[in-house]
């Protein structure tokens, strides 16, 4: 069950999100290096919720390590770093994926391999790493408004 989170508009701190989230552009990448940092949390986020994280390497690499740079500040995100490592495969075949040829394989995390209670787990850092995000971002992104 989810409960309040913000894939269900529900998050600790849904109104300063909602409110950055207006400056974040429908496409591509935020100017504000900030700001791109929300973006991609919620990207992220969203891959989560929606795909189980089957784009995570494929399609976020980049963004990936930029946004675990970030949050390695936070106890919770080196957990959320350290549990998204002990959950990527390079061995196997992520099934959500078309090419089953024997090549050298892609990285992609194994959600689907995580016990209900690893994903609750994985789901609460998640959780309090986007509102530690969305914190930071909105006090820097409103100093700089300030000016």
């Amino acid at each position: 069950m989810i409960k309040n989170k913000y894939w269900n508009s529900k998050g600790k701190y849904q109104k300063e999100y909602d409110k950055l989230w207006k400056s974040v552009p429908d496409s591509g990448e935020c100017e504000d290096e900030d700001l791109e940092i929300l973006r991609i949390n919620s990207k992220l986020y969203y891959d989560y919720y929606n795909n189980g994280f089957c784009n995570l390497y494929d399609c976020f690499k980049r963004e990936l390590e930029t946004f675990l740079d970030f949050i390695e500040i936070w106890k919770e995100g080196r957990k959320l770093k350290e549990l998204i490592e002990e959950n990527t495969s390079t061995t196997e075949y992520c099934d959500c994926c078309e090419n089953e040829e024997e090549e050298e394989v892609e990285p992609y995390f194994t959600y689907r391999s995580m016990t209900d209670k690893e994903k609750e787990e994985f789901e609460d850092i998640l959780e309090k790493v986007t509102d530690k995000v969305i914190v930071k971002v909105n006090k820097i992104f409103n100093t700089k408004n300030e000016k």
